[in-house]
């Protein structure tokens, strides 16, 4: 058992680095069954924190949300007090990722206690990272900086060039929230030296991705292709499906603003089908409201609503409350543009409850 065990632990960080979701989901749940069967309740609750892992990267919150707490009870029994702080940032995730901002900053910050507890300075870093992110969400954005900025100062006194170099970025995406667009940039600019600097090509896509989100939020769409561009010929190098995907729907995005929504179209339909060979639901979702935001631009409402359908349909599966009242309003705006105003109205009134909903929990 240890040793089938073993392999499968060593080839989750292969998968992971792949996007190979359900490969990482399959041999996770076979070695967490024969572990349990062994009685070796701490290699069970380690393959089951990657079942959690593989379904987050699915974009299945819930299913991930389940295997976290089993893996967090093993680890508890087992008084393995650093993966049950591991786990509370990873179930803060899936909370986070399911919209449930407010219930996702409980279990980082519990998983922040235990991280200085225990003087474990990495996670403590990422852990207020987290929360930044979190922050971010909640519309907070100064408080956002706040925690990342701590994040990158632990990170700093570390060595650890790698996570800097995320840390960077994800304070950049903080100052673009804030509307301090220039600075985004700059925090952009230097994750991107970082990474390139000590050869992290997947950290490099993905500083080519933020730079370009970040010249885009400057009003600047052809120089962010231009950055979208390089991380998708990168993405496609390594073989990060789950990034090619999102360069894509980032590339889509841009020729939209450019107005070329046919143009965007085509990227959102490739970000898609990758997107469902890699079983991300989430993206799968994102990809289809892209789509259905397209067509209704070029008058295509009956296609549109068909999309909205789909990505709505996606969002209620997965528990994503943010998703939902988003499709939900589009469809709203669909049947208004073909003037049935009496179905419009039936799909504003949910999304008031559903935003009401995700505030509440959140």
């Amino acid at each position: 058992v240890d040793t089938f065990s073993g392999l499968v632990l060593t080839l989750d960080n292969y998968w992971s680095a792949r996007g190979m979701a359900r490969e990482r989901a399959e041999w996770n749940d076979q070695a967490a069954k024969a572990c349990r069967q062994a009685r070796r309740r701490d290699r069970e609750a380690v393959h089951l924190g990657n079942l959690g892992n593989a379904y987050a990267d699915r974009g299945d919150a819930r299913r991930a949300i389940e295997y976290y707490s089993r893996a967090l009870g093993l680890s508890r029994r087992n008084g393995q007090q650093r993966a049950e702080g591991i786990l509370l940032g990873n179930m803060g995730q899936a909370y986070g990722a399911m919209g449930e901002t407010r219930r996702a900053i409980q279990y980082h910050q519990q998983a922040l206690e235990i991280a200085r507890a225990t003087s474990d300075t990495r996670s403590e870093a990422t852990e207020l990272d987290n929360l930044g992110q979190a922050f971010a969400d909640l519309g907070e954005p100064q408080r956002a900086v706040e925690h990342h900025t701590q994040a990158l100062d632990i990170t700093k006194n570390l060595g650890d060039q790698r996570m800097e170099g995320t840390l960077l970025s994800n304070l950049g995406l903080a100052y673009a929230a804030l509307g301090n667009a220039q600075q985004a940039v700059e925090c952009q600019k230097q994750a991107l030296a970082i990474h390139r600097r000590i050869g992290d090509l997947r950290g490099e896509a993905t500083g080519l991705d933020n730079l370009g989100r970040a010249y885009a939020d400057l009003g600047q769409p052809e120089r962010a292709i231009d950055y979208y561009e390089q991380a998708l010929e990168i993405d496609q190098a390594i073989g990060d499906r789950r990034g090619e995907a999102s360069d894509l729907g980032n590339l889509g995005l841009a020729y939209a603003d450019l107005g070329e929504h046919r143009t965007a179209i085509d990227h959102y339909e490739m970000a898609l089908k990758i997107s469902e060979e890699v079983g991300d639901r989430r993206s799968e979702g994102n990809c289809l409201g892209a789509l259905g935001k397209a067509h209704a631009e070029l008058g295509d409402v009956q296609v549109a609503m068909d999309n909205y359908w789909k990505a709505l349909r996606i969002a209620q599966q997965t528990g994503d409350r943010r998703g939902e009242a988003t499709w939900l309003g589009n469809l709203g705006q669909a049947y208004a543009q073909l003037e049935d105003l009496d179905q419009a109205m039936d799909y504003h009134e949910p999304v008031s409850y559903t935003h009401l909903r995700a505030h509440e929990t959140t």
